[in-house]
């Protein structure tokens, strides 16, 4: 079905949209991991047994590297999708905003349904912005075991089984993008990670997340005695 073009320019109608989209894509990013929260609220999964895995000192501290919480997890994607908006998404307003002037959501609604070349642009831009998040996840996660926002709270990606490549720290990342079938992770992952304690796409690659945690030494010397 073809829709009747509004009284603008391609131009002016490709910012439009580049100044619509920007500001929404952490939104639709973080659903997924909002609806695990919920999901806890509603269903409590069965209690597991977080196992340590490795204690190491520096410095007189004892840290323990356990199952990082999901909590924690939750977090740490909400701070990485913030630096990304605050990095990538913002500049890019201001600049626009000196181009094409402000209009109201309604306005700018209304420009986009009625515009088949408009809807086309908007998926153009979504999957510009999802690619940004995509690497951002994978190269970071490749290559320093942890994004900024897995720094914050002491968490980081570790491989159960060989080396944690490039290859499945991207499929890890899959959860960005907006469109079939990629969104149903949106809805997969988090029951996962609730009921299985990993992620659909840590299943497949063999990875998990763990955390550094404090440990008094002299009860865990106890308890690996028992």
């Amino acid at each position: 079905m073809h829709f009747p073009m509004p009284f603008l320019n391609e131009s002016d109608e490709f910012c439009f949209f580049l100044n619509l989209f920007p500001a929404c894509f952490p939104a639709s990013c973080a659903t997924s991991f909002l609806y695990a929260p919920a999901s806890l609220l509603l269903m409590p999964p069965k209690r597991r047994s977080s196992s340590k895995s490795a204690v190491f000192s520096a410095q007189n501290i004892r840290l323990a590297m356990v199952e990082a919480s999901l909590l924690k997890r939750f977090l740490s994607v909400i701070a990485d999708l913030l630096f990304i908006n605050l990095t990538v998404a913002y500049p890019l307003n201001r600049v626009l905003d000196q181009i094409v002037p402000k209009q109201g959501f309604s306005e700018l609604y209304s420009l986009v349904s009625s515009s088949s070349y408009l809807q086309g642009v908007s998926l153009l831009i979504m999957f510009a912005f999802s690619l940004v998040a995509f690497f951002y996840f994978s190269f970071f996660e490749a290559y320093l075991a942890q994004t900024p926002g897995m720094m914050l709270f002491r968490l980081k990606v570790v491989s159960e089984k060989g080396n944690l490549t490039l290859g499945r720290c991207m499929l890890r990342s899959l959860f960005v993008f907006p469109f079939f079938p990629f969104y149903l992770l949106w809805f997969l992952e988090p029951l996962f990670l609730l009921y299985r304690g990993k992620r659909l796409t840590e299943i497949f690659t063999n990875t998990k997340v763990i955390e550094a945690v404090p440990i008094d030494l002299s009860s865990w010397s106890s308890t690996s005695r028992m």
